[in-house]
């Protein structure tokens, strides 16, 4: 079916009022332009087109609530822009909560105002994200190239270590061709949040997801740097999000 008669479909099961329909589509048509896929196939739509047809049929009854769950993936930078742009404007027009998970810390940073971190069943983090990263906020990434023009990485807590001091440290040990400073992403707050909870649970000293060589990093006075990033990844896939009603 095209679009447009999938639309027409569930206008039809939700029973919405045909006047509250048409502003629905003149809605859509205001955020984003739907007009090339309206009357196209979904068979013969791209990955981006589907998902962006997806999330269109799924506000077109004003619910109250809509889950998402990984709006993004797969897409391209522009169309990823393109969602986040209609997720957010759907969500101001109607007032809709919307509920989401995903491992696209760039969806964290777009649409999410309260964020929620769930580490293997046992929620550890629920506030706003303006909180998370103010409190973390003294928080740098340090990046050092080596001679060899490989980069290493260490979190700092400049409220508790100096990076200069750091920078020393390690000019002693190797030779440092460049260096970067910059400021904490949300992805690694989530790390170390997780990172932190995993030191919480620790049994004779073993962290889980840290070898031998990451304790003896942790050890060194750089702070959790080392365990938050030696934590898998998988660690986060059940990170949930939600933009607030």
């Amino acid at each position: 079916l095209p679009l447009i008669d999938s639309f027409k479909l569930l206008r039809d099961l939700y029973r919405v009022p045909q006047k509250e329909y048409e502003e629905m589509i003149e809605l859509y048509r205001s955020l984003v332009d739907i007009e090339p896929i309206l009357h196209k196939p979904v068979r013969q739509m791209s990955l981006g087109q589907r998902t962006l047809s997806d999330i269109l049929a799924a506000f077109l009854h004003n619910p109250a609530i809509v889950f998402l769950d990984e709006p993004t993936i797969g897409l391209d930078v522009s169309m990823k822009a393109k969602i986040r742009e209609l997720i957010l404007g759907l969500n101001k027009e109607k007032n809709t909560t919307v509920i989401l998970t995903t491992h696209d810390m760039g969806d964290v940073d777009a649409l999410c105002k309260r964020i929620v971190i769930i580490d293997k069943g046992t929620k550890i983090y629920d506030n706003d994200i303006d909180h998370l990263k103010n409190y973390f906020g003294s928080y740098r990434t340090l990046k050092l190239k080596l001679a060899d023009d490989s980069w290493e990485e260490y979190l700092i807590d400049e409220k508790t270590t100096d990076v200069m001091d750091v920078i020393m440290e390690k000019q002693k040990e190797k030779k440092i061709k460049d260096v970067k400073i910059l400021e904490i992403s949300t992805e690694e707050v989530i790390k170390k949040i997780v990172a932190a909870q995993a030191h919480h649970k620790k049994i004779d000293g073993h962290a889980p997801g840290l070898s031998g060589k990451d304790l003896c990093r942790h050890g060194s006075g750089l702070g959790h740097a080392a365990a938050a990033d030696a934590l898998d990844q998988s660690l986060l896939n059940n990170t949930i999000l939600n933009i607030q009603r």
